[in-house]
C-alpha cells in the first residue's frame, strides 16, 4: 500500500517525487495536500532518486484514510521535521523490482526522465489519455512491460479510412519500447475499444567501409508496424494490410500472431470485411495455437465472440474439443460441445421390424 509521498509545488500543482510503501501494484491519487498531481519527477520510481531536485523544496504527505495530507496537517507523529518538508522516510521507496502494475492519475500531464529506469518487473502501466510529455528514458531496463493502456480516450471512430485520433503520448510509448507491447485504449466506463500488439523489434548498425558511414536496419516487424502511429493518429488500414500481417504471420512467433489477430478480431474498430477474413483464416490454419492461447485464458466469452463469427467449424472445433479435453476447462467443454450438436445434423433413428 502507499503510505508516504514525497512531492514539490509546481505551477500551482504537485510534482511527485518519491513514493514509499509495499506491495507490486500500486495506484497514484489525483491530489497531494490539496494539490492535483500534474507530474512525476525525473527518476521517480528509478533505484536512484533525481539529484536535480533541491532537497529543500521537497515536502511530505502522509496517507489519512483515502487522502494524502501534508505532514504539518496537525496529526501528531508524522514524518518529516513538523513543517511538512520531507525527512527521514518510515516506510520503504516503491522503486526498482519491487513495482509491477501501476495506475496514474486522471490530472498527469508529464512523466520525467527515466522515470520507471531499472523497473524489470513492471508488466502494466496505466496512463491518462491526457498525458502530453513522456520522459526520455522513462522505460530503459524495463524488460517485461507487456501492456501499457491509455484510460478515458475519447476517440471518434466513425469515419473509417481516417487516421485514428490517438493519445498524444502513445507514440513516444512505442518509440521507448522496442519488445513486444499491447497498447490498449479505454473509454470513460473502463471498457477496452482498442487493444493492438506491436511486435518487438531491434537496430543493427553495419558499417559501409568504402563510403566509411553506418547503416542502420531495423529487423523484426515491430518496427513497421509502429509506423503506423503517425501524425498524431493511428492508420488501421496500414496496421490490417495483407503484406504487413504476411510478414508478421513469417517472421514472428505464431502465439505473437496469434494474439495479434485476436485482439484486432476482439476490438474490430475501422476493421474492413477483408481483413476479418484474412485474420481468421489465418487463426484457421493455426488452430492448435489458438486453441493453446484461447484456453489458457479461460474466457469463454472469447469463445462465443468467436463462434458469433462463425469460425468454429469443422477441423477447427475437433481441435478445439480436444485441447479443452487435455486441458480439463469443463466450462470451455460444455460451450463447445453444446456448439457441435447444434452445428452437426441430428441422425435419424433406425426403425426396426420384426416381421
Amino acid at each position: 500500500m502507499l503510505e508516504q509521498i514525497d512531492y514539490i509545488e509546481k505551477n500551482g500543482g504537485a510534482v511527485i517525487v518519491r513514493c514509499y510503501g509495499s506491495g507490486p501494484a500500486q495506484e497514484l491519487p489525483e491530489q497531494v495536500a490539496g494539490l492535483a498531481v500534474t507530474e512525476l519527477a525525473d527518476h521517480c520510481f528509478a533505484k536512484e532518486a533525481s539529484v536535480r531536485i533541491s532537497p529543500g523544496l521537497i515536502r511530505r504527505a502522509v496517507r489519512q484514510g483515502e487522502k494524502f495530507a501534508g505532514a504539518d496537517a496537525g496529526t501528531e507523529g508524522l514524518p518529516g521535521r513538523g513543517d511538512g518538508s520531507a525527512g527521514e522516510a518510515e516506510k520503504p521507496a516503491i522503486c526498482g523490482d519491487e513495482l509491477r502494475f501501476l495506475r496514474l492519475p486522471g490530472t498527469l500531464k508529464a512523466v520525467g526522465d527515466y522515470a520507471f529506469y531499472g523497473c524489470s518487473r513492471l508488466e502494466t502501466v496505466i496512463f491518462p489519455a491526457g498525458l502530453v510529455r513522456l520522459g526520455g528514458g522513462a522505460f530503459v531496463a524495463c524488460n517485461h512491460v507487456r501492456e501499457v493502456v491509455f484510460s478515458d480516450a475519447q476517440t471518434d471512430t466513425s469515419a473509417a479510412g481516417a487516421l485514428l485520433r490517438t493519445p498524444p503520448c502513445m507514440r513516444d510509448v512505442l518509440a521507448e519500447i522496442s519488445y513486444e507491447v499491447e497498447i490498449v485504449l479505454t473509454d470513460g466506463e473502463g471498457k477496452d475499444f482498442l487493444r493492438l500488439l506491436f511486435p518487438g523489434y531491434f537496430e543493427e548498425s553495419k558499417e559501409n567501409t568504402p563510403a566509411r558511414i553506418i547503416e542502420v536496419h531495423y529487423l523484426g516487424t515491430g518496427y513497421p508496424y509502429r509506423q503506423c502511429v503517425r501524425g498524431g493518429g493511428l492508420d488501421l488500414q496500414a496496421y490490417d494490410a495483407e503484406n504487413l500481417f504476411y510478414l508478421a504471420s513469417v517472421n514472428e512467433f505464431p502465439l505473437t500472431v496469434v494474439r495479434l489477430a485476436l485482439d484486432r478480431l476482439m476490438t474490430p474498430v475501422h476493421l474492413s470485411g477483408e481483413a476479418k477474413a484474412r485474420y481468421l483464416g489465418w487463426l484457421g490454419s493455426a488452430a492448435e495455437e489458438t486453441a493453446d492461447y484461447v484456453l489458457e485464458t479461460r474466457d469463454t466469452g472469447l469463445l462465443r465472440e468467436l463462434a458469433g463469427m462463425g469460425w468454429f467449424a469443422g477441423p477447427v472445433l475437433d481441435v478445439f474439443l480436444k485441447k479443452t479435453g487435455e486441458k480439463k476447462d469443463a466450462a470451455a467443454l460444455s460451450f463447445l460441445m453444446e456448439l457441435s450438436h447444434g452445428q452437426r445434423p441430428a441422425q435419424k433413428k433406425k426403425k426396426y421390424s420384426f416381421d
